[in-house]
């Protein structure tokens, strides 16, 4: 109080120190920004991709038409070429680019479909036309297999940063329109990146501006103070100015995890302030002075306000357990901004309050708070209801939470009508997945991929992921060496088999690299031969049928794997299967960590093991609740979801705190009846009141494109409705059959009756 004025400009000016960070704020969607840089699944991702390139790419469908005629493979050649120009684009290939090997009289050439179909004299039409879409290298990648759809696969650049096709994919659009295609279809992982990154980014405008609003509205219906909503939407502009600068400083990205995080601080901002202010008005209003009434509400609430922060931040802190890098970067950020609201709120809001006029000040009401309590207390006299109802309550809830499974493929949570879900839908149907696992083999000695063996052991593995659910293709460097030796025999279908030995293989591998530097074959062999790929492309799967597909390989490469050469299974999918994994896990150990963290805050409070236990369980029933839900409606843990639980225990627990440390200040002649109304009516309003304001702010979630925001903001709104109905029982139950029994007794005067 004594250096208050210059409390609060210190905190404004450190504030404002850090907002211009603000400026600085990126977005990422990317599945890799989720794991960190030193696990093993993410090194081998980057393994691969130094050797063999970025897996994943951009497919451009055309509409089903008659693909073979001149005009549409002229328009082909120029859209394939032009998009293969971009500084970002390592390879653009189309039916009418792409090199295919043509044998005649003991010797081939290798040059692009689209040149030999214009010599007709020196290259027979027909059979490149029947090669090309009969061909497993060019089927269901570049043309259907009724040849009415044609497809351009647009490969990025390695070494960029992860914009890259950000930049590649409006300008795709563009060369497409410029060759004369007015209608097509684009997509792939990083089409499905490029529209969450949108609607992210979308949020985040809309999010900020429209919690503002709402807060707004709601604190001046319930405050019924132009003057008190000034002061804490003041704090809670400050906070979010010190949340944002500080990602943007510490280059914090925002993903589909932290995009909806400055919504949630605002609303964590107000509670603070709704008890602060609900003390001041009390005092105001029994004649005391602004600086008096100022002091004690410091003296009041700077406990129980460091304790609700302090519990919240653990809350959030629980999710840094999680070794998925977005999710412990939001619960670190987070915990530091409940921290962080709960210091700008004390040195600042006085300061604020005593510039306000005292005529602004509002008296406090007539207590009615404590009367909807009063109605429920049929639920928390009878000492067996209460228990029995909460035992049915949880078994309700439990027996759906089985149906409850796990997702993360962000293609399964876009509208089935957005643009990149229907496109997705049609290259699926027409052509083949856009997902993609990759098998790379390695030998023990250079130039071991094109022995015999090592060549019938990556067929052998081609033949048994075609049996796989799901899986569309495989395509590896066997696929090149029979089509050349078929080829080498002119073109009889009988030589479509690997060749007999190391010799010829090399031969091929060597003809078809004078094909120009970037040919279609380096993309499957190292320089030395002396590891290889096995692209497979497969549908966008459910996690669970996904994780089937990756087990079954998985299974057959470590059955395979010698001294010879070993298999190894990476791929921008498995990257997805791994960040789900420790998603769940995280979670798991974020529940049992906020627990503990729950039990050990009530027992320092009341000092009682049965109370706290109880209190723990009252706090948990809106996880419960919340999940049972989820199951019931057939939903899913994701990466919204997964944070839930850690949030709401940070979040519902601020109430029990508030009205147990109330309840250690009255005196023990106090009834049980007069503790419960007064507990009630000294943070009644306050309570209600940050329950509403936390439930509209998580609403305001609902309105967001991603479907990972609506989902989480929704079921938070839900459990803070749930804890306020929950803590209005329990806490009166606790209060009249355990309070009593756990203070020390002391016998009464049989002569005065005391």
């Amino acid at each position: 109080m004594k250096w208050r004025k210059a409390n609060a400009l210190v905190a404004i000016l450190a504030i404002f120190a850090i907002s211009p960070g603000v400026l600085q704020t990126r977005f990422d969607a990317s599945v890799e920004s989720f794991l960190p840089q030193g696990d093993v699944e993410r090194q081998r991702y980057d393994s691969f991709k130094e050797v063999f390139g970025d897996d994943r790419m951009v497919v451009v469908a055309l509409p089903p038409q008659t693909v073979f005629n001149a005009q549409v493979l002229a328009q082909l050649k120029a859209a394939s070429e032009n998009i293969e120009r971009l500084p970002d684009v390592a390879r653009a290939t189309s039916i009418a680019t792409v090199n295919i090997i043509y044998g005649q009289d003991q010797s081939i050439d290798i040059l692009p479909a689209a040149d030999a179909l214009e010599q007709p004299a020196l290259y027979d039409p027909q059979r490149i036309i029947d090669k090309l879409r009969n061909n497993s290298l060019y089927q269901r990648d570049l043309i259907s297999l009724d040849g009415q759809v044609a497809a351009i696969l647009v490969e990025a650049r390695t070494g960029g940063d992860n914009a890259r096709f950000e930049r590649i994919l409006p300008v795709i659009r563009e060369q497409m329109h410029a060759a004369g295609f007015s209608r097509f279809y684009v997509a792939g992982e990083p089409v499905v990146e490029h529209q969450v990154t949108s609607d992210m980014w979308s949020d985040l405008k809309t999010f900020i501006p429209l919690t503002s609003l709402v807060l707004f509205v709601l604190l001046l219906v319930l405050l019924r103070n132009l003057g008190d909503v000034f002061v804490v939407l003041a704090i809670v502009t400050l906070c979010t100015l010190l949340l944002l600068g500080a990602m943007g400083t510490l280059s914090i990205a925002v993903n589909a995890v932290t995009v909806g995080l400055p919504s949630v601080l605002m609303c964590i901002a107000v509670l603070d302030c709704l008890h602060i202010l609900d003390t001041y008005r009390q005092s105001l209003s029994s004649a005391m002075t602004k600086v008096e009434a100022l002091q004690r509400t410091l003296t009041v609430n700077l406990i129980p306000c460091f304790l609700t922060s302090f519990t919240t931040a653990i809350g959030f802190l629980t999710l840094a357990i999680s070794e998925v890098a977005p999710i412990r970067e939001f619960g670190v950020i987070a915990s530091l901004a409940a921290i962080g609201a709960y210091v700008i709120s004390l040195m600042v809001m006085p300061s604020l309050l005593e510039c306000m006029p005292v005529r602004r000040a509002r008296k406090a009401p007539t207590y009615h708070y404590a009367n909807w309590v009063k109605r429920l207390e049929p639920f928390y006299r009878s000492r067996r209801l209460l228990p029995v109802l909460t035992a049915l309550a949880v078994l309700a809830a439990v027996i759906p939470i089985g149906r409850l499974h796990v997702e993360a493929s962000f293609l399964n949570f876009i509208d089935k009508l957005a643009p990149v879900r229907v496109s997705t839908d049609f290259i699926e149907q027409q052509l083949g997945g856009v997902a993609s696992l990759e098998v790379s083999l390695r030998t023990a000695q250079k130039g071991g991929v094109l022995e015999p063996a090592a060549l019938e052991e990556i067929a052998a593995l081609q033949a048994f992921v075609a049996k796989l659910n799901g899986v569309d293709k495989s395509l590896s460097v066997v696929d090149f060496i029979k089509d050349i030796h078929r080829e080498m025999n002119g073109g009889d279908a009988r030589y479509y088999r690997l060749p007999g030995n190391r010799e010829a293989a090399e031969q091929y591998v060597f003809t078809y690299s004078l094909a120009g530097p970037d040919h279609e074959l380096k993309s499957f062999l190292d320089y030395d031969n002396q590891t290889t790929r096995v692209r497979i492309r497969l549908q966008q799967l459910p996690y669970a049928e996904m994780q089937q597909v990756i087990e079954a390989v998985k299974g057959y490469a470590a059955a395979r794997s010698s001294s010879a050469f070993t298999f190894s299974l990476t791929s921008y999918s498995v990257i997805q299967a791994v960040m789900v994994q420790k998603l769940l896990e995280g979670m798991l150990w974020g529940i049992g960590f906020a627990v503990v963290s729950m039990f050990v805050a009530f027992v320092m409070l009341t000092r009682s093991w049965r109370i706290s236990a109880i209190a723990v369980v009252a706090n948990t029933l809106p996880l419960v609740a919340v999940f049972g839900l989820m199951g019931a409606l057939g939903l899913s843990i994701n990466i919204g979801t997964s944070m839930i639980a850690c949030i709401i225990f940070g979040l519902v627990v601020d109430a029990s705190l508030h009205c147990f440390y109330h309840a250690k200040h009255f005196a023990d002649g106090a009834s049980t009846a007069q503790r419960v109304k007064a507990i009630f009516e000294d943070t009644g309003e306050a309570l209600l009141t940050g329950g509403l304001v936390l439930c509209a702010g998580f609403l305001v979630l609902v309105l967001g494109e991603s479907y990972f925001t609506r989902l989480f903001g929704a079921f938070c709104a839900l459990a803070i409705l749930i804890s306020v109905f929950c803590n209005a029982v329990a806490i009166p139950y606790l209060i009249y059959h355990f309070t009593d029994s756990e203070r020390p007794s002391t016998e009464a005067n049989p002569v005065l009756g005391t």
